[in-house]
């Protein structure tokens, strides 16, 4: 007898006893189970695969826009990589008589270094130096800007301007930042990452710094437009032109300046050494009165006038002679490092990863007479 029950061909068959035993057991339409779990792994890994490959695309993507803009903030060509060791100075001993306190560690060091070196190769200038408040004026985080005006030396009736980032944590992340000038500024432009030694190395930083030099004497600012005019791509666009910025009073600053090269190996790497003195005010500085505070510092420079790598031997030459100098002169307020107590001028371990030393007898004697670099730095 045949039931009055139809099945259309778009609708399912009520299966029997025996089917739904084929489908619990995986071998429905006669399909493997092994089979069946291959296809369902297979398309799971296809998925993942469209899901990397988006990924890995974005990432490209991503990297490749940083990289262009980055590199219309920053000129590799132009910016110089450099190591800057720094001591606080014991201000007693420059009282009354910077040349007494500055010449012994001048000698010093052209004795560790093995150059000949005199008191009437280096140069003296006294300038005023103001600081710039531009935090509000929509910058990507606030930097430190800074004018120089030097009233006596070989400088004398110029200005500088600064825009620095202090404290970076690597020299990839001071490289990145957007201080470009503009184009007018750009080749007379100073610009370097420096990596900042101190006596502690928990205190060892990277620094970011732009010097324009091509400024009026003694230049003024009140408007944030006019560091936009100067540093196009530092500052936020759009941005409150005329949000007002404020200049600090001038502080007076004494400075003695001994360039020359080093020679290690048959290298020669640029250094400069800088004795700076701040004082409370402008008759003490140009008569060599009562001082405030101040410090000794000692760059070097990387190969190819900064813009290539440096030379290890170099490197590790000049970390012997900052090493000395602490242990001969000490750095004020230096006494602790990691708070465990130690001496002065602390205990130094290798300031840089360790590189073959070069001998003494690797050290020829350098230029007694350093070229004349001031104009560019």
């Amino acid at each position: 007898m045949k039931s009055s029950f139809s099945i259309d061909e778009d609708d399912e068959p009520v299966p029997d006893m025996g089917t739904l035993e084929m489908e619990m057991s995986g071998s429905v339409n006669g399909m493997d189970p092994l089979k069946k779990k291959t296809l369902q792994l297979l398309a799971g890994i296809g998925g993942l695969c469209v899901v990397l490959t988006a990924i890995l695309v974005a990432v490209a993507a991503t990297a490749l826009l940083w990289g262009t803009i980055t590199s219309n903030f920053n000129d590799s060509d132009l910016t110089q990589q450099t190591t800057e060791y720094q001591l606080v100075l014991h201000m007693e001993r420059f009282t009354s008589n910077r040349r007494n306190g500055i010449e012994p560690m001048l000698l010093f060091f052209g004795q560790k270094a093995g150059i000949n070196v005199s008191w009437e190769h280096g140069y003296e200038s006294v300038r005023e130096q103001q600081q710039l408040h531009g935090d509000l004026c929509d910058a990507h985080y606030s930097p430190h800007v800074r004018i120089r005006n030097y009233m006596t030396g070989p400088k004398q009736g110029t200005s500088t301007l600064d825009l620095k980032l202090d404290e970076a944590i690597s020299k990839t992340l001071a490289g990145l930042a957007p201080y470009q000038p503009n184009d007018k500024q750009r080749l007379t432009t100073f610009d370097k990452v420096e990596h900042d030694v101190h006596p502690c190395p928990n205190s060892d930083k990277y620094s970011r710094e732009v010097r324009l030099k091509d400024i009026p004497y003694k230049p003024t600012f009140s408007y944030c437009s006019e560091l936009a005019e100067l540093f196009p791509y530092f500052f936020s666009v759009p941005m409150q032109p005329y949000q007002t910025v404020t200049m600090t009073e001038p502080d007076p600053w004494y400075s003695y300046v001994y360039e020359g090269n080093l020679l290690v190996n048959g290298i020669s790497t640029p250094f400069k050494l800088d004795w700076t003195i701040h004082y409370d005010n402008f008759h003490d500085a140009l008569n060599d009165g009562a001082t405030s505070d101040g410090e000794m510092s000692f760059r070097v420079w990387a190969l190819d006038e900064g813009r290539g790598p440096y030379d290890p031997a170099s490197l590790a030459f000049s970390d012997s002679i900052y090493s000395a100098l602490l242990e001969e002169f000490g750095s004020n307020g230096y006494k602790k490092c990691d708070g465990v107590p130690v001496s002065e001028y602390g205990e130094l371990g290798p300031l840089h990863p360790p590189s073959p030393s070069p001998s003494p007898s690797a050290f020829p004697t350098p230029l007694s007479n350093p070229p004349d670099r001031r104009a560019n730095f």
